[in-house]
């Protein structure tokens, strides 16, 4: 017999019917599968506060949570790439992710992996739908429903907070309707899982704002059980970092050219920051191009736009930030051109340009690499949020 919640899905999902968007040779289609970390020690900490990530993607989200001491448990995605990368960068601890659909999951086998209490249940949910580079949107895409089962989630997991992630245009698309429809379905999920949660009112944070090297506005929404206080950071700086803070110290790359080691030090604290104490170069590979590209390029002022026809396909100003990072659908070329050499972007200038650390590695070629880091939630951006909620479960179990 089916819950109420299984039925409302299984009502959403007959209403909208079949997937009509073409999707990528990447996704997994059959059973989900359950995989660990590599040499995953098999036993969570206890002094961590959990994090369960829906629609993990690459693991940006989560990675920003672990910069301030959480502890991710498990990570879903269907984007078998995704779910390599995000399984990699997690080598030697305790975190497991399940490789399927959710329209194929039992949301109730995620107590099969980790039966314990979730602290942050968050998601990135699927934003092709809705986002404003997507020239054929259209609130009947079937992509633009898949938060009911993240809010199914939500009544299996009860975690104290809950954190979502999507474009901006979710806010008024359809007049609103969706931002009303997960406000309203985490209030009745929740009770449905015998937690009454407090929903905020959305934010639209831009990841500039909190040190990213990148113009990226974001649509945010909290919630948490009653009895934590909780509030949001607007922004942390007022400092705007630009394209050269992120990558001037990056070796320089032909078309078709890979490079594996450092050439010089760091110019920025910014690069600082994203080296660490990582001293192998990955996933700079610069893509090829055509004769005809590599000079359509050189001949681009940088800021300007390299295609009359796709006036967002621009060459990249040293002196300003990047404009938002896209994934650029399932078949992506590459989208900003280098400032100064005439070639399109390696994916760890995409990734610095993202925040993630240069000892973060991309799994699934460039191609992959270029859909993973354009889909992911910017780390710095997610640290933000993850150290007030820490905060306040710091408070609510002292």
């Amino acid at each position: 017999m089916m819950t109420d919640s299984q039925q409302t899905i299984s009502n959403i999902t007959l209403a909208h019917g079949p997937s009509f968007v073409e999707e990528s040779p990447y996704v997994h289609k059959d059973r989900p599968l359950f995989k660990a970390a590599p040499d995953n020690p098999g036993r969570v900490p206890n002094n961590r506060f959990l994090v369960l990530d829906m629609f993990c993607g690459a693991g940006g989200l989560s990675l920003g949570f672990e910069m301030v001491g959480f502890h991710t448990v498990l990570g879903v995605d269907y984007h078998k790439p995704s779910v390599d990368t995000f399984l990699r960068n997690r080598r030697g601890r305790a975190t497991w992710a399940i490789l399927g659909d959710v329209r194929n999951l039992n949301i109730e086998s995620i107590r099969d992996v980790y039966n314990e209490h979730i602290h942050v249940l968050v998601g990135g949910l699927p934003c092709q739908g809705f986002s404003l580079n997507n020239r054929k949107r259209d609130p009947r895409d079937p992509r633009n429903h898949l938060f009911w089962y993240f809010l199914e989630a939500v009544r299996v997991v009860r975690p104290d907070v809950i954190l979502i992630e999507n474009v901006t245009p979710l806010k008024s698309m359809d007049s609103g309707k969706f931002v009303k429809e997960i406000k309203r379905g985490i209030e009745i999920f929740g009770k449905l899982g015998g937690v009454e949660y407090h929903v905020k009112e959305p934010y639209i944070l831009n990841a500039l704002d909190f040190g990213v090297p990148q113009k990226r506005e974001r649509l945010i929404i909290i919630a948490h059980r009653r009895g934590i206080t909780l509030q949001v950071p607007l922004r942390e700086t007022n400092r705007v970092r630009t394209v050269r803070d992120a990558i001037s110290d990056l070796p320089p790359l032909n078309p078709g050219e890979a490079v594996t080691e450092y050439s010089r030090e760091p110019e920025t604290e910014y690069q600082a920051m994203m080296r660490g104490d990582n001293n192998i170069l990955t996933c700079h590979e610069a893509p090829k191009h055509t004769k005809d590209t590599v000079e359509r390029i050189a001949s681009t002022p940088p800021g300007q736009p390299m295609y009359e026809r796709f006036p967002q396909r621009i060459r990249l100003s040293w002196d300003k930030p990047a404009p938002t990072i896209v994934a650029g659908g399932i078949r992506p070329q590459f989208f900003f051109g280098h400032p100064e050499q005439p070639r399109g972007l390696s994916v760890r200038e995409s990734a610095r340009l993202q925040s993630f650390p240069d000892w973060y590695v991309f799994e699934g070629g460039m191609v992959q690499g270029r859909v993973q880091v354009g889909n992911a939630v910017p780390p710095l951006l997610a640290r933000a949020l993850a150290e007030h909620i820490r905060d306040a479960l710091d408070r609510f179990y002292s």
